[in-house]
């Protein structure tokens, strides 16, 4: 799901139109204003702790 959503904020789909890539660069932009958004960017990009389960 992370990855899907980085490539199609990243990377212009073919025959992408003017809408569809502001629309893309406004998503991007308001994931990197916001630092509630780049938190969230970095947490799932490295991953967030799993708690230990013990079997």
């Amino acid at each position: 799901h992370f990855s899907y959503w980085m490539s199609s904020m990243l990377h212009a789909a073919p025959g992408e139109d003017h809408f569809a890539t502001h629309r893309r660069f406004a998503e991007l932009r308001s994931v990197l204003d916001s630092e509630a958004g780049q938190r969230y960017l970095a947490e799932q990009y490295v991953g967030r702790d799993l708690p230990h389960f013990e079997y």
